[in-house]
């Protein structure tokens, strides 16, 4: 059977040719040749997506995967923990490959469209340029799929909607990006070799048309691409200006996604065409001050806390530290209910100190618990805000630490950090005014 893009091929042809390039790719897998799970590439213009799934500390590699399909008492194929775990490292057998495959086609049926050549001509785009758009595309037509599905809440599902959209632009833009240069290489007009002339007449342009990156930021891109950028030469204050643009360069994806998030919620929430700030861009706004030295999960909770009493309604930090989740087990039963918030509390200002971190499971229970307190209603907004700000506050950990290891501990690497995200206003600001 010849398939074109044309062509709307019917299920029984779909299943047939999904099942014949499955067989096709097994016969392929030996054990010089095995099969692996291609994370993707390194792209600050395009993430792929594990990165901003990591921010937000969602697991989504395949022994994740299996966990949870196990716990939603989902009949799958069995996968040893040894087999899942190699499939991002050195690969698994023919065996194996099948389960795996026939399991993502249980739970998720549309992958067999990814899976089929030439049913899909921007599918088949996206991997002859290698691009990350590959892993992106996949999520969101999955978010297509559950559009108008009354199983999904449309009211939840429209606040990531400007999210997608800038995803999806991102992913057409980095595609068609790659296959310009591809173009022009095949037909003689540019040597990538010649590295200042592919910066100055191929990617400058681009990155000025589909970035907000400035001029300042965009000549260190040029100074990293071309090779001729030093640190060993560099003064502690050209090292600083230097760490703030490449944090600027590769957090531009990152934060506007944030941005496209908060402009769904707020324009959600009220029918004025006027820039509102919500909780997010005040927490940022104040996490990012120069004077502050506080985490930025401690500045959410302020601005929750001033927030809430804009409601009329007025908590301390002691009545905040109650709705924390806790294993009471290990307090002694004569300390009471004093006792048992006192070990609320120091777990609280261990957040607070980015110590201890909750879990994804623990931080919803106390945004629960929370507004059973205050008896208002609070949806999934400060829970997702609150996943950003502990986001951030391990970013910083990690780069310090990194730092400090390579340029020594004389760059203070929290003052660069909040220079850099003093620039979300303008993200919020420019996605409002595209919205």
């Amino acid at each position: 059977m010849t398939i074109n893009n044309k062509e709307i091929l019917s299920s029984a042809d779909k299943k047939t040719t999904l099942e014949k390039l499955i067989d096709e790719h097994g016969k392929n897998i030996n054990k010089n040749n095995k099969f692996k799970i291609i994370t993707g590439t390194k792209s600050h213009f395009l993430p792929e997506v594990k990165d901003l799934l990591d921010f937000f500390d969602i697991h989504a590699d395949a022994k994740a995967l299996y966990q949870a399909l196990k716990e939603r008492d989902i009949e799958i194929p069995h996968i040893s923990n040894s087999s899942l775990h190699e499939l991002g490292r050195n690969g698994v057998g023919r065996t194996v490959f099948k389960k795996f495959i026939e399991t993502m086609i249980t739970v998720a049926p549309s992958i067999g469209k990814l899976l089929i050549p030439g049913n899909d001509e921007w599918v088949d785009r996206i991997f002859k340029t290698n691009s990350n758009a590959a892993g992106w595309y996949g999520l969101i037509r999955q978010c297509r799929l559950m559009e108008n599905d009354e199983k999904y809440d449309q009211q939840e599902l429209a606040v990531y909607q400007n999210v997608i959209d800038f995803i999806n632009l991102r992913s057409r833009q980095d595609v068609e990006f790659y296959e310009l240069i591809q173009r022009k290489k095949l037909s003689g007009e540019i040597d990538l070799d010649d590295k200042s002339n592919v910066w100055e007449k191929e990617i400058k342009p681009f990155y000025q048309q589909c970035t907000n990156l400035n001029r300042s930021t965009l000549e260190l891109i040029a100074l990293l691409f071309i090779g001729e950028f030093e640190v060993s030469k560099l003064t502690n204050l050209q090292k600083i200006d230097a760490i703030q643009k490449v944090f600027e360069i590769e957090y531009d994806f990152l934060l506007n996604c944030i941005a496209c998030y908060e402009v769904g919620y707020v324009s959600q929430q009220c029918d004025s065409s006027d820039l509102k700030e919500w909780i997010l861009s005040k927490t940022l706004t104040t996490y990012s001050k120069p004077d502050n030295t506080a985490t930025c999960f401690r500045c959410l909770m302020d601005v929750l806390l001033s927030w809430l009493e804009e409601q009329d309604i007025k908590i301390n930090n002691r009545q905040l530290a109650s709705c924390i989740p806790i294993n009471f087990q290990n307090i002694d039963d004569e300390d009471g209910e004093e006792g048992k918030n006192d070990a609320q509390c120091n777990k609280l200002y261990k957040w607070y100190r980015s110590i201890d971190l909750p879990s994804n499971k623990s931080l919803l229970e106390f945004f629960d618990n929370l507004a059973d307190l205050t008896q208002y209603p609070i949806d999934n907004g400060p829970f997702n805000v609150a996943k950003i700000a502990i986001g951030f506050d391990k970013l910083l950990l990690e780069k310090s630490e990194a730092i400090k290891i390579e340029l020594g501990s004389d760059i203070d690497t929290f003052v660069i950090w909040k220079r850099a995200l003093s620039r979300y206003p303008d993200y919020y600001r420019y996605h409002w005014n595209q919205h």
